[in-house]
């Protein structure tokens, strides 16, 4: 295992693992939540609320479990979004009152629960105990996913998801530990996917259920690190070393103070001789020839979808429709810089953080110049980036300078 993950993850004396080493890289990353939804993870509602009306007491522990549960997953959540990895919700439903989209022994339990309980409707997409939590609930642009049976890789298809995403580990939260989660679990494992469960973030129905659980995961399925606390200082320490795309949360400020959003939004192109000029959310953003544009596109996993038509204001035709970023984004690449771009032909280019540090990262000829109190930082943090041109850029990027393009050297 990674140095920095096996820290973390949590032993038991006596225990035997056969679990390979996790080592976690975390541009292929996500943290899975799974059904935080009225219906499951709400002490007076569902399925918990038909089981307490037929057997009083029995949900005590699952009431107590959730109380802390949910906060730890929210902490989890906002160390993600603060540091820019992905978010993935699972959550569990049908569009037919009558569940037959579901399998028939799942569906015959539910059903029956709530005809005992005289309660109705827990998993039916229209109902108000199908939503998230509202202190858990998706952020902009974030994945939902939705599911029909204990587990997210059966009656769905997660791997393809996750497989299009380049997610090959999942940090796993939600309820309940000894069903929806080991399931999901079980399954991801024998896919080939790195599994790690946060313990402070599941929640079992009983304490012998959720420990025999976690045990039985440790021993071959998955890590599991502790609390909340320990995951997010695990992926700190792992962004730090330089595993993977996570990136400072000051430098994330700066790229959405900018306006350019995360996740999604509006683009337009106007195409002449063999060039792009791009505009995006309404602002302008670089002229590109054709080659930079798409090697653009495919560095900072933007995906374009949209038709030629007349442009808005402008008397002109060109490429209009909405982009996505998805899970190969790069956001410590796109805070960088803001100016001008020169190449190796003389051209400029009008860039700001995203497409400069996209071009910066792809064309040999591109030299940056930075304030002369940096040069020092600089020239230091080079010498650990391989002394390349671009490592530059990045290098100057980690120190904090402003840094800012320039012609380049003669």
């Amino acid at each position: 295992m990674g140095a920095t993950e096996d820290r973390y993850f949590e032993r038991r004396p006596g225990e035997i693992s056969l679990l390979p080493p996790i080592d976690i890289d975390l541009a292929r990353a996500a943290l899975v939540v799974i059904d935080m939804q009225y219906h499951d993870a709400h002490a007076e509602r569902g399925i918990v609320a038909a089981l307490e009306k037929l057997h009083p007491g029995s949900t005590a522990y699952y009431a107590r479990r959730l109380a802390t549960v949910v906060p730890a997953i929210r902490r989890l959540l906002d160390h993600a979004r603060a540091t820019g990895l992905r978010v993935i919700h699972v959550v569990v439903g049908s569009d037919y009152r009558d569940l037959r989209d579901f399998n028939r022994r799942m569906r015959r339990w539910i059903l029956d629960l709530q005809e005992r309980s005289g309660m109705a409707d827990f998993y039916w997409t229209e109902s108000p105990d199908y939503r998230i939590l509202e202190e858990l609930a998706p952020a902009e642009g974030e994945t939902v996913f939705r599911k029909r049976s204990f587990g997210a890789f059966n009656s769905t298809n997660f791997e393809n998801l996750l497989r299009e995403m380049d997610v090959d580990t999942l940090l796993v939260t939600g309820c309940v530990t000894n069903y929806c989660v080991e399931t999901t679990v079980r399954d991801a494992a024998d896919r080939g996917f790195a599994v790690v469960v946060v313990d402070e973030a599941v929640a079992g129905f009983s304490r012998d259920s959720h420990e025999a659980t976690l045990a039985s995961l440790r021993g071959g399925f998955a890590a599991v690190v502790p609390t909340a606390a320990a995951a997010t200082a695990m992926l700190d320490e792992i962004a730090a070393r330089g595993g993977g795309s996570v990136v400072k949360k000051a430098h994330q400020d700066r790229y959405r103070e900018a306006g350019h959003p995360r996740h999604c939004g509006d683009w337009l192109a106007t195409e002449l001789d063999g060039m792009f000029k791009v505009a995006v959310d309404g602002k302008k953003r670089a002229v590109f020839d054709v080659a930079l544009f798409t090697r653009c596109l495919k560095l900072n996993g933007v995906v374009l979808e949209g038709k030629w038509a007349d442009l808005p204001n402008s008397g002109q035709q060109g490429w209009v429709g909405r982009y996505r970023m998805n899970g190969r984004q790069k956001l410590e690449r796109r805070v960088l810089a803001t100016g001008k771009l020169v190449i190796e032909d003389g051209v400029e280019i009008d860039a700001d953080p995203m497409w400069l540090a996209a071009a910066a990262t792809r064309l040999p000829a591109v030299e940056l110049e930075w304030d002369d109190a940096l040069r020092a930082k600089v020239d230091d943090a080079i010498k650990h980036t391989g002394g390349a041109r671009v490592g530059a850029a990045r290098a100057a990027a980690a120190v904090g300078g402003a840094v800012t393009a320039g012609e380049r050297s003669r």
